[in-house]
């Protein structure tokens, strides 16, 4: 199920909308539990990209999406055995390296020539 606001009004307002919702849900015996990962207070970020000079470099609008997309939130990889156990592998930035808005200036995107 999705909840929306067509009104336009403040996420915070969204955010308590959803808690009532959610505590009338629960409330009804034929929903075990109704829950949100919806969260008011989590930050969010614009990035607009310039998608001529991307395109002008030679490089593809999804492998920029890709790179942000990895650095900041993490992507897997594969599986590797070591020692008997398997490891998963993820690729992501250091946390010191995505903390700020302005750490996206450490992220490079490789071209197609290298």
């Amino acid at each position: 199920m999705m909840l929306q606001d067509l009104g336009g009004n403040t996420p915070e307002y969204l955010a308590l909308q959803t808690q009532r919702f959610i505590q009338a849900a629960n409330q009804r015996p034929e929903i075990a539990r109704a829950f949100s990962p919806y969260g008011a207070n989590v930050p969010q970020l614009f990035a607009d990209l310039d998608r001529d000079r991307v395109l002008k470099l030679g490089l593809q609008l999804q492998d920029v999406n890709n790179t942000l997309g990895s650095f900041l939130g993490g992507t897997y990889v594969n599986d590797f055995n070591r020692f008997g156990r398997v490891y998963k592998v993820y690729v992501q930035a250091e946390g010191a390296y995505r903390t700020k808005p302005d750490d996206i200036r450490f992220f490079y995107v490789r071209t197609p020539s290298r």
